[in-house]
């Protein structure tokens, strides 16, 4: 009987332990990826749509190598949004289209943020 209760309490600590690395990692992402899309709209607000290029091929790359990770804790609807909003904005940027630009960033930032949120350690969530 001791065994099992110690099996159970120390699996319990590593669901926590997990839950709470996965949380701290969203959190982290979505701040990096949030901070890079300010970026990119001051460069798109100015005009500079070869600075804004580079700020997303930076963003596109990073999303690429962490998105395979995130997809096993976090649902695919959330990181296909972000996805879409990724490709989507490529073709505003290369067209050089402002507006449309700007509207897709402000998309895309809800996506980012979305990331965090939706997996955020709160009752909500755990309801």
């Amino acid at each position: 009987m001791r065994r099992h209760i110690c099996i159970f309490v120390i699996s319990l600590l590593l669901i926590l332990a997990a839950g709470l690395f996965t949380n701290r990692y969203c959190r982290i992402l979505s701040l990096d990826y949030e901070a890079m899309i300010d970026v990119m709209r001051d460069n798109i607000q100015i005009e500079n749509w070869k600075a804004a290029r580079e700020q997303y091929d930076s963003m596109l790359y990073s999303w690429y190598r962490v998105r395979p990770l995130i997809n096993i804790w976090i649902d695919h609807t959330d990181t296909d949004a972000v996805t879409t909003g990724l490709a989507e904005l490529a073709v505003c940027i290369d067209a050089q289209e402002k507006r449309e630009s700007l509207r897709l960033l402000a998309t895309l930032w809800e996506s980012v943020e979305h990331l965090y949120h939706r997996e955020a350690l709160t009752l909500p969530n755990l309801l």
